[in-house]
């Protein structure tokens, strides 16, 4: 298992460019000290790439919990960490929430880029359910983390389709932190 992670953190860190490394790495210490304050983190999106960036960021002990709205998920627990997975319409939101990472998956980069409009994929409910607790919690530092699952360089990235469905629901992208692993 540490040598099958091993590789993973080698194959990601050599895709993750400096910049969004930096970005992450800061949010990572921001988390970080929000929950050594007894803070609660969630994280949206229970994915095998989820997985793997909790993995490689080291986050699954500052995460309580993860939400996904894939039916096959909820209930289950996380790989190694043993985080619980919860569905956002079926249990009880706290009542506050300090920050927000949406774990990426929803957009589908390759066909926005050539039909010139956004186009999203199976798992949407990543972006939608994500627009819930954007306005639900206005005070939430919030991280959006693209990657498209490919070495190869698209012409848009999984955090600019994003954008466009975010301004599409009018939600202040400001407030978001857009980063990109591959």
């Amino acid at each position: 298992n540490i040598k099958y992670r091993g590789v993973i953190n080698k194959v990601i860190s050599k895709c993750i460019m400096l910049d969004n490394f930096i970005i992450y790495k800061t949010f990572i210490n921001q988390i970080s000290k929000l929950a050594s304050k007894g803070k609660k983190i969630a994280g949206y999106g229970a994915s095998a790439t989820s997985t793997t960036l909790i993995y490689h960021f080291d986050i699954g002990n500052i995460l309580d919990c993860l939400y996904d709205d894939f039916k096959v998920k909820q209930g289950l627990y996380s790989p190694g960490y043993h985080l619980p997975v919860f569905s956002t319409q079926k249990i009880p939101i706290p009542k506050k929430i300090d920050g927000i990472l949406i774990l990426g998956g929803g957009t589908n980069e390759i066909l926005t880029a050539e039909h010139n409009q956004l186009i999203l994929n199976d798992r949407v409910e990543r972006l939608t359910e994500s627009v819930f607790l954007i306005k639900k919690f206005p005070n939430a530092k919030i991280v959006f983390s693209g990657g498209n699952g490919t070495l190869s360089k698209l012409k848009l990235a999984g955090s600019d389709v994003a954008k466009m469905f975010y301004n599409q629901m009018e939600v202040n992208l400001d407030r978001i932190k857009f980063c990109d692993y591959f």
